[in-house]
């Protein structure tokens, strides 16, 4: 199935992006210019990564394109995102996840949880550390699948 990211912005400052199929390169760039966006909002915001829907791993090209494009918004990053929370139900795949941020740390807190709950926990947790609300109503909405 060719997949697609759903981009929620409804929970601002707690950005969702939900992932289904199997991501086609044009997909990941969509997300990656949504990123231009929330940096030209110039405020803080966390990130839920919802893999949980995938298919299947990236491909080769599209994990190079990921990391492109992750190391272009480091300076970005580094002073708008809060921290980044991963939603992966794969316990292997949380671990090799976690071996790969070991090698190549990204510029903000990164987390990854085994549910989206969690998730969406951990961030609005971090945004609120830093005086940061959303609404409960919209950490409802988060916390559901679209």
């Amino acid at each position: 199935m060719t997949g697609k990211v759903v981009i929620d912005e409804d929970s601002w400052p707690l950005v969702v992006f939900e992932m289904h199929g199997t991501i086609p390169e044009e997909e990941w760039l969509r997300l990656f210019d949504s990123y231009d966006r929330f940096y030209a909002l110039r405020q803080r915001f966390a990130i839920v990564n919802d893999t949980s829907g995938l298919d299947t791993v990236p491909s080769a090209k599209a994990r190079k394109m990921i990391s492109d494009n992750a190391k272009r918004h480091e300076p970005m990053s580094e002073r708008w995102v809060v921290c980044s929370c991963v939603v992966i139900t794969n316990a292997l795949m949380r671990g090799a996840l976690k071996a790969i941020t070991w090698l190549n740390e990204p510029a903000y807190p990164l987390h990854h949880t085994a549910n989206r709950l969690d998730a969406v926990q951990l961030a609005v947790e971090a945004l609120g550390a830093e005086g940061l609300v959303v609404d409960p109503k919209a950490i409802a909405g988060a916390s559901s699948l679209r």
